[in-house]
């Protein structure tokens, strides 16, 4: 039996249903779960006036693009988890239809559609797109901006100039990390283009409007609060990237199911040569760039969220392959295989946005200590908290301690800094935990250990309160 190959207007219809798929599985619904700990900050952030969101992000070593939009939230549906995270997923939609413009410009429109919904399905993508953070925003300007340059090399206008010029500086005061993505798609310009004078005056006007971004990081460069985990990234992590084994396993999945089911299967490669060097250094650069600086230098960027301007190369690049497969219920399996990997893949972890579960854990801090004075030890989870002077610095110990500005707790709060500081442990157990029978700590797996052992001629009982995703606050009773 001959199966009916579906008309053009039916498979958009369909790629557009994978995507609705994949956005409200994958980006909405875990929107509503806890707050991990960089998000704690941005409501730290954007909590208070909008003086504060300038000050705070500036002082942060940040620009405050993105936490005006964030405070604008915030002021207008509150401060739940899903109203912060709202305009990270407004500027991802976006996101991916500036890339379906872009696949159709480069391509056309059914590969800027299978580009889209591979983009939508991409685990550092569906991450930022609930994030409350500024890396769906970047993104946003990012593509924007490539798309305004692509229109520029046909058209040579000057307000496409102009819009590019101006959208490539808003990617820097986005997150200048991710203005890496830059880099690619002006030279694949340059490349492309005769009118290189032009060219260079785009790229000089970008950097004026940048001007001030570099005066501010120049300024405030010694005031970071250490928001990420340094990661020494390996050969193994650098392959992942480059050829994600989920993707792959998905994309060979849909091949052999359309191989089996379908009487024929053809595959052709489309794009001209420029296009595909276009997509694959757009991929490669982020990825070597971060590897190698990591690798030599103490500049450790090789981590999900910095490593996005990666993803629009990637997703073209797969659909580019998606599309070369004929006929078209081949590219319909591999499609609905790719979405239906990321849905199972986040449902495997409960459609949480991450392992940091600060609500859980602070309602079952409150729940214990409610209306006590029993010792609540919270360390601090920024890498900026290392000394026992960082947290009892009056102008950082706010911000070291945003989760529980956002999930209040409750008891005696006692600070600790990140780093397990023995000298100033000890002086806590001999002032906080003198004849004290319990007290709660929030921190590190590792020093429970180190209390049980310390503290091992009071005989102490540790009772786990969690787990809470990868967070696991005990009580510790005592003799």
């Amino acid at each position: 039996m001959t199966i009916p190959e579906p008309s053009p207007t039916q498979e958009r219809r369909y790629y557009f249903s994978l995507v609705g798929v994949a956005v409200l599985l994958c980006w909405v619904l875990p929107g509503w779960s806890s707050l991990w700990l960089d998000e704690t900050h941005t409501y730290w952030i954007v909590k208070d006036g909008i003086f504060d969101v300038i000050t705070r992000a500036i002082w942060s070593g940040q620009s405050p693009l993105y936490f005006l939009f964030a405070w604008l939230a915030v002021r207008t549906g509150g401060n739940s988890e899903i109203v912060m995270r709202i305009p990270s997923m407004i500027a991802m939609g976006i996101s991916a239809v500036f890339l379906y413009h872009i696949g159709k410009r480069l391509f056309d429109a059914e590969t800027g559609l299978l580009a889209s919904v591979v983009f939508v399905s991409l685990k550092d993508v569906l991450f930022a797109a609930a994030d409350a953070r500024p890396y769906a925003l970047t993104m946003m300007l990012l593509l924007g901006h490539v798309l305004l340059l692509l229109r520029w090399l046909e058209t040579g206008r000057w307000r496409d100039a102009a819009g590019c010029a101006l959208l490539g500086a808003l990617t820097a005061y986005g997150h200048v990390v991710l203005a890496v993505g830059l880099a690619v798609p002006a030279l694949y310009a340059f490349w492309r283009t005769q009118r290189r004078g032009r060219l260079l005056l785009i790229w000089l006007a970008t950097a004026v409007l940048m001007a001030p971004l570099s005066v501010q990081i120049l300024t405030v460069s010694g005031h970071k609060t250490g928001l990420s985990d340094p990661y020494l990234p390996d050969m193994q992590g650098l392959f992942e990237y480059i050829s994600p084994p989920p993707l792959v396993t998905c994309i060979g999945a849909g091949v052999l199911v359309a191989f089996l089911v379908l009487p024929s299967l053809k595959a052709h490669w489309r794009p001209t040569k420029s296009s595909t060097v276009l997509m694959v250094a757009w991929m490669l650069f982020p990825l070597f760039l971060f590897f190698i600086l990591g690798r030599v230098t103490t500049i450790r960027l090789f981590i999900p969220r910095y490593l996005l301007p990666y993803t629009p190369g990637i997703a073209l690049l797969v659909g580019c392959l998606v599309r070369a497969f004929d006929p078209a219920r081949a590219r319909m399996f591999v499609a609905a295989a790719i979405v239906i990997m990321s849905v199972c893949a986040l449902g495997r972890y409960g459609f949480r946005h991450s392992g940091d579960d600060w609500r859980g854990t602070m309602a079952a801090v409150r729940a214990a200590a409610s209306g006590t004075e029993i010792p609540v030890l919270i360390s601090s989870a920024f890498l900026g908290a290392q000394t026992p002077e960082d947290i009892s610095n009056s102008k950082l110990k706010e911000a070291f301690f945003t989760p529980e500005i956002m999930y209040p707790a409750a008891g005696r709060i006692v600070h600790l800094p990140f780093v397990l500081d023995e000298n100033y442990l000890d002086s806590v157990i001999e002032t906080e935990l003198a004849g004290k029978h319990e007290f709660l700590f929030v921190g590190p797996r590792a020093w429970v250990t180190w209390f049980k052992v310390r503290l091992r001629q009071r005989r102490p009982v540790v009772e786990h309160l969690g787990p809470y995703g990868s967070m696991d606050p005990v009580r510790i009773r005592l003799q």
